[in-house]
């Protein structure tokens, strides 16, 4: 999409996953009450989980693994 190589969208990413951090430990990021609901899949209800305070979309994005280990740390997903 942007014509750039893996290897510098992968330092782009944990740049500002680096960045980006700290900053999103101080930030509320929990939605307004009833926000979640207007959204939610009629099969999460019927499977009874109408309280779920969030959704992902999982979006997946493929990064160089990084010689520095703070950094695979935060990017780490299983």
């Amino acid at each position: 999409m942007t014509a750039a190589s893996t290897s510098t969208v992968s330092r782009n990413f944990c740049t500002w996953a680096v960045f980006l951090s700290p900053l999103f430990e101080f930030l509320e990021l929990k939605p307004l009450p009833g926000f979640v609901e207007e959204f939610l899949p009629r099969e999460f209800i019927e499977a009874g989980y109408e309280d779920t305070e969030t959704l992902g979309d999982a979006t997946e994005t493929w990064i160089g693994q990084s010689e520095n280990f703070d950094i695979n740390y935060i990017t780490f997903s299983s």
